[in-house]
């Protein structure tokens, strides 16, 4: 199983800045300020969780202790709160009706709390 956290902690890692350069050079002419910042936001959550992936990958590895709900909340999560942001912010360009998907968002967001808190629980115990 930590063989996917780490492939999964590497694409969003590597999607992040494909899409992080993306908005910088070809989104950001035809975005709001405030739509450019959700861009920006989501783009750096992706990162951002991408290397908690990756961490929990080599943890997962060294002790092989941890519970797949950590990676399941924290993947999940990443792709229903940055998904849903990237989401709403491209269908503002085109005039798309994903209004319905705003409310995803905060689900994600608690998804990846959830999962933080559960690493954090795992992590305690460990003596290093």
């Amino acid at each position: 199983m930590e063989k996917s956290y780490l492939i999964s902690g590497a694409v969003f890692v590597m999607t992040s800045i494909i899409l992080g350069a993306f908005g910088s050079h070809a989104l950001r002419p035809l975005l709001s300020e405030n739509s450019f910042y959700g861009y920006s936001v989501a783009t750096t959550y992706l990162s951002f969780q991408g290397i908690g992936l990756l961490l929990l990958g080599l943890i997962q590895l060294q002790t092989g202790s941890f519970p797949n709900s950590i990676y399941y909340c924290l993947f999940i999560g990443t792709i229903v709160f940055s998904g849903s942001i990237l989401l709403l912010t491209i269908g503002k360009l085109y005039d798309w009706p994903l209004s319905f998907i705003g409310p995803l968002t905060p689900i994600g967001g608690l998804l990846l709390i959830i999962g933080w808190a559960l690493m954090i629980k795992q992590l305690l115990p460990l003596k290093f």
